[in-house]
């Protein structure tokens, strides 16, 4: 029996077996109270495995719980491993860990999660990747979102990862030139251009820059990097841009991410241009997005943490780069802005906000 007296962590079962089964499950799932992100006592978690027919998956993430950043990449992650869990002899358990942007905290998560000697664990974003090798050397990693692998010290080589550590890229710096050419192309008259990141939580920041900066002189405008870690610092880094009629890229940053709500409002009310990474900051009333589909990144992810599960080895298993780059417009921020966007840019949409 599981000791719940000590619960911090949301035990979330996957039961690939009969209705009846998976019935009984919920029905003792519901008997647990939620108190926010929850954790297994060490007791409790190692009495479940001792059990040879279970497995044990802990995931780390940088967002809310609540996130609808995070819910569907957690949706579509959690179902295709129960599908191709569905012949297995063994049930699996998910712990997750929802870190709401608090870095402290998910380093705290890191060492707990890697306390429980789990089968495998997910790892979402950059930070939390880096705080989870930072725990463990042994216990195999598969990461997701994030966006440079080789230079953050996750792995040696992407063909064939000799750590811990593999899992799937979102973006790369040569990402940066397209960008700045959309959104130029969107408003032609802009003369700077300044990269929004928190140097905490995008580390890599410096490659970005870089690429950042050529992408910009190219296509003559004046590149300006902002480093920026607090709402304070989003706000005066946005106004200080439209003080110079300027436009913004933000870096795929989860920082970024988590602030999103504000830097949208912010961008539209100071008539700021703004492209960013990530589909759900356009959804959410950003101008224009450039980015790969996080989902499917969680759902491949779901295929490598089973296959581990059935006894691959990291190393036979490469680390896999973005299969398709979509971009998404606001027409409604546009609106909002008094920008159109030119026919060269709506063919090109493959998601359009109305």
């Amino acid at each position: 029996m599981i000791d719940t007296s000590s619960i911090s962590l949301y035990d979330i079962r996957l039961y690939p077996r009969s209705r009846r089964a998976r019935s009984r499950a919920v029905r003792r799932r519901d008997c647990i109270p939620l108190l926010g992100t929850f954790l297994f006592s060490r007791a409790g978690f190692a009495e479940s495995r001792s059990r040879t027919s279970h497995r044990q998956v802990g995931i780390i993430t940088a967002y809310a719980p609540d996130d609808a950043e995070i819910k569907p990449r957690l949706d579509i992650f959690k179902s295709t491993l129960s599908n191709l869990g569905g012949n297995s002899h063994y049930n699996i358990n998910l712990f997750i860990k929802s870190a709401s942007g608090n870095m402290d905290l998910m380093i705290a998560y890191a060492k707990e999660l890697a306390a429980l000697r789990p089968d495998a664990i997910l790892s979402a974003t950059t930070p939390a990747t880096s705080a989870m090798l930072a725990e463990t050397k042994q216990i195999p990693i598969v990461f997701v979102s994030v966006s440079d692998p080789v230079g953050s010290g996750f792995v040696t080589h992407l063909s064939r990862p000799e750590r811990n550590a593999t899992g799937f890229i979102n973006t790369d710096p040569t990402l940066c030139a397209k960008w700045v050419e959309i959104l130029k192309e969107i408003v032609p008259g802009l003369s700077n251009i300044a990269i929004i990141y928190n140097p905490r939580t995008a580390p890599y920041a410096r490659s970005y820059i870089e690429a950042f900066t050529s992408a910009a002189h190219k296509f003559a405008v004046e590149p300006n990097a902002l480093p920026v870690a607090s709402e304070r610092d989003i706000a005066a880094a946005i106004l200080a841009v439209s003080q110079r009629h300027g436009g913004i890229v933000l870096m795929n940053d989860s920082f970024n991410t988590n602030n999103r709500n504000l830097i949208n409002a912010l961008t539209r009310e100071h008539k700021v241009p703004t492209m960013s990474y990530n589909r759900n900051i356009t959804a959410t009333g950003g101008l224009v997005s450039y980015g790969v589909d996080e989902v499917n990144l969680y759902e491949r992810a779901a295929q490598y943490v089973y296959r581990i599960l059935q006894g691959e080895k990291i190393s036979e298993l490469p680390v896999q780069i973005p299969e398709a780059i979509n971009l998404t417009l606001n027409m409604k921020t546009a609106n909002a802005m008094g920008i159109s966007f030119p026919d060269s840019i709506l063919i090109q949409a493959n998601e359009v906000f109305e």
